[in-house]
């Protein structure tokens, strides 16, 4: 993991940190419940989106390596060996 992807990964999950913390605080004052639960719905759902996308482009990448890294068969010919 290069440190590009790393520091998007912090930036994201701080931003998902606070708005968890700021649908926490909407809830325990009671003032606006369903705003709180549309924050952390939207949270929870960007979050999953994110980690299967980050997930399928590491499956991509190495089925990518694992086909530019097949050894190719070596052909011989019939008469050769002989």
């Amino acid at each position: 993991m290069d440190i590009f992807t790393l520091r998007t990964w912090l930036i994201f999950y701080l931003i998902s940190f606070a708005t968890l913390l700021w649908a926490i605080f909407l809830t325990s004052t009671g003032v606006m419940l369903g705003i709180s639960l549309l924050l952390v719905s939207m949270v929870v759902g960007a979050n999953f989106t994110v980690v299967f996308m980050d997930i399928r482009r590491h499956y991509r990448r190495i089925d990518i390596m694992r086909r530019l890294h097949r050894d190719p068969v070596e052909q011989v010919p019939l008469g050769a060996g002989k």
